[in-house]
């Protein structure tokens, strides 16, 4: 397929899958700018092969599909055929191969190109050999004469004898065959148990995580019925019973303080389950042990006996030295750092915190994270980041009389996607209070916290002009409402303070043994810029134990060869140490800083948000350079200072 328009226009791809997703998640076949292509969703919609056609299928995007002018639901494609999403969005043109035979269309989406610009494992050659008719008289050829057989000569005793030999070496090597075989399979059969066992103590693990999520989801009703049991006592005194019982206030908290005590251990025995069962998914398959062939097992036994005997008296070997890196490598290139970011429920919600907001700012700070450039989300790089939201306020209030974008926004409840009702939110002016800070906790590979920030914004004031009206409540936060403006300027902070700490740490990432023991799958590939030719050092308890190259590289696993050292453990890290050729390409990928270059005239904010005091007014053409991006607001800088700009009326170069 070949890309008309959008961020992604002039690229050209090629699949040879029977399912292509379409949309800006980044799992996706054809994945979109996820700041850029406002217009696609995140899951669009799909092509997939049915009846030797291809069916382009909407994935219930909010801007729609279209071919041509028409808004589908689902349709086949033809050759040739442009598919647009959104009304504005990006296009894209589909081109299908044909059998030269059949004339049906193969199952492979390709784009047409100069078969010299193709590389060999591209082109598809069929060759089909066949051997000429022999020569017939008919045909004017010289008639063949029959070949007469030769008389048989007596059979020589010698060959009897060798004929007899090969038949007992045969038998021989049928009966060790034999004996192979019935060990195989007793081993498969006891490997076969082995598994069997892994699996039952994976789905009790599994079956107690569930249970303890039920327990988890009881004790937060309790926490919730404690809380607004609390409440009520707090605006009215204690009377009749309850007083005469004693339950009052200072009880209420103590219960209070109990539930929330139970909360945080079921908690963390929920995540020491849930860290068990991965545990127990990640770990290598049982293999088939190697055991002799010949002899009894007693016999064996006898002889390791006599040579552990004086293992006793004498000094435990020495450990493997450490192996050393490499030399004549190139070094200097940065390897994006891995890391994951979670929402955590705080101790004490917000009394007006709506649903999934830790969530929604989790992905949020994720999202700003990918923009420095030089950090990837993944949970097994050096560290991960939890969030839970401490205070939440979004007050604000229409100056005329008109249902205020707060009442609006209530009535929703969640931010689970649904829409704000079509009442009129527009108003002439509003008087707002909007404030939030959220706990950032870096932690390492064992869970312990490394460092920790507060982040927090708010702002308070009178704008001429906002507008609620049909926004989807799920992206409030990226909307232009003071709680949005709050809300990015919390993620804005909290982006600076994670980044600070994480180009402090080393850059390490998980590696695992693969069935080849010259082999290791690193937890790491095209999205942390490792490529081919990269050498690693395998790090197991702070020693080095083997140095490895990158062969085969994914999107974010490779696979690398041993070169020296040896890998038996489990639980090893993987270090950068450079690279092994002549220039790796990723040395000037994406080097140097980013700029903005302003599109329209457009005003200049001290934070990411209208909401926040103007800073200057910029004209169009003006350059700046980037720092990241957070929702729809860029954190940009000159030879002034540094301020916030709309990215719609700045473009990224």
């Amino acid at each position: 397929m070949r890309h008309l328009s959008g961020s992604r226009a002039g690229q050209e791809q090629t699949f040879r899958s029977e399912t292509i997703t379409i949309g800006r998640n980044p799992t996706s076949s054809i994945a979109f700018d996820a700041e850029r292509d406002l217009a696609v969703s995140g899951r669009h919609a799909e092509v997939v092969l049915r009846d030797r056609a291809w069916v382009l299928r909407d994935l219930g995007s909010s801007n729609g599909t279209f071919v041509g002018s028409e808004r589908i639901t689902e349709r086949p494609l033809r050759p040739g055929e442009i598919v647009q999403l959104g009304k504005n969005g990006p296009r894209i043109e589909f081109v299908f191969r044909v059998s030269p035979t059949t004339g049906e269309v193969e199952p492979t989406i390709v784009v047409p190109t100069d078969m010299e610009n193709v590389p060999m494992e591209g082109r598809t050659v069929a060759m089909m050999m066949q051997s000429p008719p022999p020569p017939s008289a008919a045909a004017g050829g010289i008639p063949v004469p029959p070949v007469m057989p030769k008389q048989r000569k007596g059979i020589k005793p010698v060959f009897v004898i060798l004929g007899s030999l090969v038949l007992i070496v045969g038998l021989l090597i049928a009966g060790l065959a034999a004996i192979i075989f019935m060990k195989a399979r007793a081993q498969r059969s006891e490997i076969a148990s082995e598994a069997a066992s892994i699996q039952q103590v994976e789905e009790e693990k599994v079956a107690e995580a569930n249970r303890l999520r039920e327990e988890l989801v009881q004790q937060r009703e309790i926490v919730s019925q404690t809380e607004e049991q609390l409440k009520a006592a707090q605006v009215e005194p204690p009377s009749g019973a309850a007083a005469e019982t004693g339950t009052d206030g200072a009880e209420l908290e103590r219960q209070l303080a109990e539930s929330q005590r139970m909360l945080e251990e079921v908690t963390r025995q929920l995540q020491m389950k849930n860290d068990e069962i991965v545990k127990i998914r990640t770990q290598p398959p049982p293999t088939v042990r190697p055991t002799p062939v010949s002899g009894v097992r007693t016999a064996t036994a006898k002889p390791v006996k006599k040579q552990q005997t004086p293992a006793t008296t004498s000094p435990p070997p020495p450990a493997a030295a450490e192996v050393q890196p490499p030399a004549n490598l190139i070094t200097g290139k940065q390897l994006k750092r891995l890391i994951g970011v979670r929402a955590i429920a705080p101790e004490v919600p917000p009394a007006d915190l709506p649903d999934r907001t830790g969530d929604e700012l989790a992905q949020m700070i994720q999202r700003s994270l990918i923009t420095l450039g030089d950090i990837a989300p993944d949970d097994s790089g050096i560290a991960s980041v939890a969030v839970s939201v401490i205070n939440y306020q979004a007050g604000q209030r229409t100056n005329v009389n008109l249902r205020s974008a707060s009442e609006a926004a209530s009535r929703i409840g969640s931010l689970a996607g649904e829409s704000i009702p079509r009442t009129p939110v527009n108003v002439t002016s509003i008087t707002f209070d909007s404030s939030m800070s959220i706990r950032v906790r870096m932690l390492d590979r064992s869970g312990g916290t490394v460092a920790e920030a507060t982040p927090a914004s708010a702002a308070k004031g009178t704008r001429s002009s906002v507008s609620l009206d049909g926004v989807p409540f799920s992206q409030v936060f990226g909307s232009d409402t003071p709680p949005g403006d709050v809300a990015r300027d919390v993620v804005g902070q909290a982006v600076e303070a994670i980044s600070a700490q994480v180009r402090q740490m080393e850059w390490s990432t998980a590696a695992t043994r693969s069935s080849d023991p010259k082999k290791v799958t690193l937890r790491a590939g095209r999205n942390a810029n490792v490529e081919i030719g990269d050498v690693f050092k395998l790090v197991d308890r702070n020693r080095a134990v083997a140095n490895v190259r990158v062969v085969e590289l994914g999107d974010a696993t490779s696979t690398a060869e041993v070169l020296d050292g040896d890998v038996r453990s489990d639980g090893l890290r993987a270090h950068y140490l450079g690279f092994a050729g002549t220039s790796p390409s990723a040395l000037t990928r994406g080097a140097g800083p980013k700029h903005v270059r302003m599109r329209s005239n457009a005003d200049a904010h001290q934070g990411p948000g209208k909401s926040f005091p103007k800073v200057k007014g910029l004209r169009r053409g003006a350059r700046a350079q980037l720092h990241y991006t957070v929702g729809i607001w860029a954190k940009v800088s000159d030879a002034k200072g540094t301020f916030w700009v709309p990215l719609t009326a700045a473009g990224i170069e």
